[in-house]
């Protein structure tokens, strides 16, 4: 189901039950951008998307709506974090490369890599980039292979995520110090000694502070913008940004 009205839950939900019923070993997942409650009952794995990555923006939207989605505490979420340009969404613009140019910009890899973080932080386990054919599509060809290596990258920051992101374990937010906007730090834990730090801004202009546990040992920055010094990480940072501590 994709974004359907709130009028379709019976129906959806009756759909679910008959599905688990003929075939309990298959799942059934939802895209939703509403608000999440009334759906809990229609799928086994609740879903939705953010893009968020366009001129002027930042992602104080997405994470309200991750935070709802995380609140309700579904058995399992599945989200598409965004990897496509909002040119491709102007009429003509994927035929005219010099009218794709001029309606979009190209989202960067840290644009990209700052919503799945997010959306890890709050206790996603699956992760549907949106979208495959809209990489391929794009009518300015040299913007290709850097969108696509962009994305192949993130997806194996994620993969070596993934004994963090499926542990079980509770994330835990870690305290800090904002100077400018918002950001928000989380750590996650394999239940193995072992843990990982995100860290991103959710303004347009960041300046936090942080320390961690001891317990969590000397992480080092993944992406290279946060920072140590005797014990105190910083994270100052323009807009979409983000690290992973590992």
């Amino acid at each position: 189901m994709d974004e359907a009205p709130e009028s379709a839950v019976p129906r959806l939900t009756k759909t679910r039950r008959h599905l688990n019923a003929v075939a309990p070993d298959k799942v059934v997942n939802i895209c939703n951008i509403m608000r999440p409650a009334p759906y809990l009952p229609c799928a086994d794995i609740q879903g939705g998307d953010c893009y968020p990555i366009k001129h002027g923006a930042d992602l104080l939207h997405c994470a309200d709506r991750m935070r709802g989605m995380a609140d309700m505490a579904p058995a399992a979420i599945w989200y598409a974090p965004q990897a496509y340009n909002w040119a491709s969404m102007v009429s003509g613009a994927l035929k005219d490369a010099e009218l794709y140019r001029k309606s979009g910009r190209e989202p960067t890899e840290s644009e990209m890599l700052s919503v799945a973080l997010l959306m890890a932080s709050y206790n996603v386990k699956g992760f549907f980039f949106y979208s495959y054919f809209d990489v391929f599509r794009c009518p300015v060809k040299e913007w290709i292979p850097k969108r696509w290596d962009a994305v192949c990258r993130i997806c194996a920051c994620l993969r070596d995520l993934e004994p963090f992101i499926m542990s079980g374990e509770p994330i835990v937010e870690i305290e800090h110090t904002d100077r400018k906007d918002r950001t928000r730090v989380v750590a996650l834990s394999d239940g193995k000694g072992g843990h990982r730090v995100i860290v991103y801004g959710l303004g347009r202009d960041h300046d936090a502070t942080f320390t961690l546990p001891a317990g969590f040992g000397k992480l080092k920055p993944r992406c290279g913008i946060a920072t140590e010094s005797d014990g105190t990480y910083s994270f100052k940072a323009k807009e979409f940004a983000c690290d992973l501590l590992q």
